[in-house]
């Protein structure tokens, strides 16, 4: 099942695998555990920040 929003509790609390996505494209994919630990962020919400800084920072690319 795709399960698509914006609200990032959501995602946390019920999703197995998360993409997070931000300008159309992907920044990162994995498990909850994988995306905290691939950021060093103690939840979801600060990942996506952290990435999407990077993303637009131009980082990474």
């Amino acid at each position: 099942m795709l399960f698509s929003t914006h609200i990032i509790g959501e995602a946390e609390y019920l999703c197995d695998r998360i993409v997070l996505i931000h300008r159309g494209r992907k920044l990162a994919e994995g498990t909850l555990r994988e995306l905290l630990e691939g950021t060093g962020c103690g939840n979801l919400t600060d990942a996506f920040l952290r990435l999407t800084a990077r993303a637009d920072q131009g980082v990474g690319r």
